[in-house]
């Protein structure tokens, strides 16, 4: 199982604060990916002892958490937003989301 942490709010790029709409595609596309490796972890993992095994049990969680995550994440992106508040948005979720890995926002391979 992969280790996952918060996002780092600093790494929403852009001048002044904006961010840029690669940004939001690259968080997206982190909670999608997550999303897949999550169905792929569970699709694979031996037969748990229902409700005894932790880990198949934070899968099956982070399967079902991250739609969720995804839909929120979809939904702040649209409306009218000016720069600065689309970059707050962007800041907001990712530093309440526990399915991203730290480097989404900088482009890194951990995504």
């Amino acid at each position: 199982m992969s280790e996952h942490r918060n996002v780092s709010t600093d790494g929403v790029r852009g001048q002044g604060g904006d961010a840029p709409p690669d940004d939001w595609s690259r968080v997206e596309a982190a909670l999608e990916a997550r999303l897949a490796a999550a169905t792929d972890e569970i699709r694979q993992y031996p037969a748990p002892i229902t409700g005894c095994d932790a880990q198949f049990n934070h899968l099956l969680e982070q399967r079902s958490r991250i739609p969720a995550a995804l839909a929120r994440l979809r939904a702040l992106r649209g409306g009218a937003a000016t720069a600065e508040e689309s970059a707050d948005r962007l800041r907001r979720f990712v530093a309440s989301c526990p399915d991203l890995d730290a480097a989404v926002l900088a482009g890194g391979p951990d995504n």
